[in-house]
């Protein structure tokens, strides 16, 4: 069984996604919340095997907090939902992946792989 925290900031979005997703008897939904920075330590606390958050855009703010938790738990996997634009996005952290968050010129480079 997958243990999922949800990270959602539009609360119709982020009760629908949890609903959907208490629906899979292979996945569990052993955290929700409205703030990754609220979030983060419940996070590191819980150690799910997955963080899906689900914002109104993929901007800059949400790959940097996709960094921040590759960062403080390179095991997880990571998948962001847009509003926006529809898409989902998925995240792995690795040694190379992390290293690759603090530079700037191979920050292009992680974000389209």
């Amino acid at each position: 069984m997958k243990r999922i925290f949800l990270v959602a900031n539009h609360s119709m979005f982020g009760r629908g996604v949890a609903h959907l997703l208490q629906q899979e008897p292979a996945l569990e939904l052993i955290g929700y919340e409205t703030d990754l920075d609220q979030a983060t330590p419940n996070i590191q606390e819980m150690e799910p095997d997955i963080v899906v958050l689900a914002t109104h855009d993929a901007s800059d703010f949400v790959l940097l907090g996709v960094m921040r938790l590759l960062h403080l738990m390179p095991h997880i996997k990571v998948f962001t939902l847009s509003l926006q634009d529809n898409q989902l996005h998925s995240y792995q952290g690795t040694h190379h992946v992390i290293c690759l968050l603090y530079t700037s010129d191979a920050a292009d480079e992680w974000v389209n792989v």
